[in-house]
């Protein structure tokens, strides 16, 4: 039984689990395993049987075919995720492994055997970037460079990927110099020059594009943010007016027994009738910082919408974090509950309970709201099911930031459908917000 089947077989095996993580890691595909489980054992099962006849010629057809029912079956098995993007990270994962193949190839002389075990090592070799890339600290930062680079940079890297695959194979096994010594070494110099100029032009054009989009996005958004700080000031300055209303409303008191007394009761009434709307005005939220009074009072509103109650417990250090920031944490955690509970049914019990705490130099925040289906966690962070993933991502970063800025955690948990986030901060002294 030859062995070159079965190394085709493993390496198809690979492909196929690498490109299942990442689908699923960084592209925040939704798997339905038992779909999975009853479309791939049968497939698997007749390559394996196709292997295990021995007729190479065949097997190399087989497997060269192999990617069609492979990545449409796949597509159907992980949703929302698209063809072209499952048929990507084949290709991706195809050529980088020619790339790498041919480069030791090339530098290692070696016979049959060695070669299609130097073929497997180098898919092992890949499948460990894989999940290097889909795990730990690494996978946001993964996320963010796919979802953020245009998708003209991401065709151009593909088409050079495939470029470059089909020149070094061709370099590789057929040689423009019959001298063995020759040969070899401008096999090598050829294929290095192809993987360090694609390695390099491929950073240049990630980089840049990149930087440039994340540049112009975080600046609109900036100014977005602090035009909602501003104008959530405007309404905490309105709120301020109405509490020295309320605390006037005694003496105003004087006024309406004046007139009562002189028998102008029509007038009296009006007074009253004015007053009585204005104490009806009272503010739902108490967190001591009016900037998230007003951004929850203007959040209820949208809450009353969808028959859902936000309450608030605790106190919010306002002289000690910039209203900015305080837009940000507040306003995108607040959102994100929202559009969790416009998911659910209109009838089920829907409340987000915001808890505020400030202790030993420290403020925690907690939030907490019901979600329709579990969410799938990743690196501590929720992954998205929006279309739009750029704008979620761009929530996500700038409230990392705010983190990052006062050296505090973040920390999501789903448990019972309940999703919680919650928020350590480190404070700086009163009236000394970082910059």
């Amino acid at each position: 039984m030859a062995i070159y089947p079965l190394i085709m077989f493993v390496e198809l095996l690979l492909y196929f689990i690498a490109m299942t993580m990442v689908s699923i890691r960084l592209f925040g595909a939704r798997c339905h395993w038992r779909r999975l489980v009853v479309f791939f054992v049968p497939l698997f099962a007749a390559l394996l049987a196709v292997e295990l006849t021995g007729n190479t010629a065949v097997a190399n057809v087989v497997s060269f075919l192999f990617f069609v029912p492979v990545s449409i079956l796949l597509k159907l098995c992980l949703l929302p995720i698209r063809y072209r993007t499952v048929l990507s990270e084949y290709l991706t994962l195809y050529t980088v492994n020619i790339l790498l193949s041919s480069a030791l190839l090339s530098v290692i002389p070696t016979n049959d055997i060695g070669g299609w075990l130097m073929e497997l090592a180098v898919h092992i070799f890949m499948l460990s970037i894989c999940v290097l890339a889909c795990y730990g600290q690494r996978q946001r930062k993964v996320q963010m460079l796919f979802e953020w680079t245009p998708k003209s940079t991401k065709r151009i890297l593909l088409t050079k990927l495939v470029c470059d695959a089909f020149l070094s194979t061709v370099v590789l096994h057929y040689p423009l110099v019959t001298e063995p010594v020759l040969s070899n070494a401008l096999k090598l110099i050829f294929i290095l020059l192809l993987v360090m100029d694609g390695l390099i032009i491929s950073v240049l054009l990630v980089y840049t594009a990149t930087n440039k989009h994340i540049r112009s996005v975080a600046e609109q958004y900036e100014e977005q943010i602090q035009a909602q700080s501003d104008y959530y000031q405007k309404l905490s300055e309105s709120d301020v007016e109405l509490r020295r209303f309320r605390h006037d409303y005694r003496n105003l008191s004087i006024g309406l027994e004046k007139l009562l007394s002189e028998g102008k009761t029509e007038e009296a009434l009006r007074m009253l009738r004015h007053g009585q709307q204005e104490q009806r005005r009272r503010p739902r939220y108490e967190s001591g910082s009016g900037i998230v009074n007003a951004l929850m009072e203007d959040k209820a509103l949208r809450a009353d919408t969808i028959h859902t109650t936000i309450t608030f417990e605790g106190a919010v250090p306002s002289d000690r974090i910039e209203a900015a920031d305080l837009c940000v944490i507040f306003g995108n955690t607040l959102d994100n509950a929202l559009e969790a509970c416009e998911k659910l049914p209109p009838e089920e019990e829907k409340t987000i309970l915001v808890q505020c705490l400030c202790r030993s130099g420290m403020m925690f925040m907690e939030m907490t709201n019901p979600v329709k289906e579990p969410v799938a966690i990743g690196s501590g962070l929720p992954q998205t099911t929006k279309s739009n993933k750029k704008d979620h991502g761009l929530g996500l970063y700038s409230l990392e930031k705010i983190i990052k800025k006062y050296d505090g955690t973040l920390i999501c948990t789903c448990v019972d459908r309940q999703f919680t986030i919650s928020i350590s901060l480190y404070l700086p002294p009163s009236s000394a917000a970082p910059a």
